[in-house]
């Protein structure tokens, strides 16, 4: 971890008692108007380009503070208050800062905890900032606002970034913040959400924030990253000028979404003819790893209706692949990964009799570009549920 030791202002902090955003801001706005000349007031403001300047000089980062400070707590703060209320009262979480700058995302989330009496506790913060100056003081903010949580830092740009840079937790909630970066057109988008969907499991909260263009290409870059990651939007709104604040001409694009995903001890869905031939073969002919909880093999290519074993939880590449005459095969809940291509010329097949979620569900209709009739049991299936597939059908 990279961060601000022993400089002026570490030490100042350590005197100005429980730390909030609004002290930090307060110092910034007094070293401004009482410390720096007008003529360096301009040229610093001329040299943030309206906060999209990388910041490589403790008077930038002052200056940036001054200027774009209440506004970006005033948007964070509303993001953060769209988050659902089983999110906020999950007991521990992680949290992931994207083009962290200061870490005025992480400050504002503490200050929100506090002031809406949530307990939750932060486990590991990870920074990610291009600015090696800025990630300093990012660690430093966040070691006195978070003093339990692990901190680490990432020194590098978004294009630069690799699989051993994103960590989630299939079992502690993620809370990833972008807060200012999704509106940069300077990093491959597109490449930046593949890694992060490659990365991602467990529950992850999405909270983007940024400002409003009324320009498609930009104003729509929130919505673009939300469907690589295959998210679910849950509040999505833009604000023109004095439309988010009355008294301010600050606009706002503010879009969070959800990303659910559950692994099976990090396995994948490939397998090789090895594994199946050390596999257990069912009655059917249906091969299952050894723990039973992968599906790796259908052998019998008569097959014709089929109920996966219960326990099962991921379903291997190609298992039912040119199984023609399978019609009919059940599928028990606890099956949450299904690979590709795994009923891919079972053309014959038509009933799917399932315990699963409808997202789920709708998840292997995709995945595998089947038109499949739903056959209910009631139990499990309510008519909303009948409503959702019609409409997933549909699409």
């Amino acid at each position: 971890m990279i961060i601000e030791q022993n400089t002026p202002y570490a030490q100042l902090l350590k005197y100005m008692g429980t730390l909030t955003f609004n002290k930090i801001r307060d110092r910034a706005v007094k070293d401004v108007r009482e410390i720096m000349p007008q003529s360096l007031q301009e040229i610093l403001y001329e040299n943030l380009n309206r906060g999209l300047g990388i910041l490589d000089e403790e008077p930038q980062m002052t200056a940036y503070l001054y200027a774009f400070g209440k506004m970006h707590q005033a948007k964070l703060n509303y993001a953060f208050n769209q988050l659902p209320k089983e999110y906020l009262k999950q007991p521990e979480i992680n949290i992931i800062d994207y083009g962290c700058g200061q870490a005025l995302g992480i400050m504002c989330y503490a200050d929100y905890l506090h002031d809406n009496d949530y307990t939750q506790q932060v486990k590991t913060i990870t920074l990610i900032e291009p600015s090696e100056i800025c990630l300093k003081r990012a660690a430093l903010y966040t070691s006195m606002f978070f003093p339990n949580a692990d901190i680490v830092t990432i020194n590098k740009t978004f294009d630069e970034l690799d699989e051993t840079d994103i960590y989630c937790d299939e079992d502690i909630p993620t809370l990833h913040i972008l807060s200012n970066v999704l509106d940069i057109l300077d990093f491959d988008m597109k490449e930046f959400a593949e890694l992060l969907k490659g990365q991602t499991k467990g529950y992850n909260q999405f909270v983007c924030v940024g400002p409003y263009f009324n320009y498609p290409d930009k104003d729509g870059r929130m919505e673009q990253f939300c469907s690589l990651l295959n998210g679910e939007n849950y509040y999505n709104k833009s604000f023109d000028k004095y439309e988010f604040d009355e008294q301010n001409d600050w606009t706002a694009n503010i879009l969070c979404f959800v990303v659910r995903k559950a692994y099976v001890n990090n396995l994948s869905t490939k397998v090789t003819k090895a594994e199946i031939i050390k596999g257990i073969e069912d009655d059917y002919g249906v091969v299952y790893s050894k723990d039973g909880k992968m599906l790796l093999k259908c052998k019998n290519g008569k097959l014709e209706t089929y109920s996966i074993k219960r326990g099962t939880e991921l379903i291997c590449d190609s298992a039912f692949r040119g199984i023609w005459g399978l019609h009919n095969i059940r599928f028990p809940d606890s099956v949450t990964i299904i690979g590709d291509n795994v009923f891919e010329n079972c053309v014959c097949l038509k009933q799917m009799v399932t315990v699963l979620s409808i997202l789920f569900l709708a998840l292997i209709l995709q995945k595998q570009e089947l038109s499949l009739h739903l056959m209910e049991e009631k139990s499990f299936m309510k008519t909303a549920t009948r409503h959702s597939m019609k409409n997933f059908q549909k699409s």
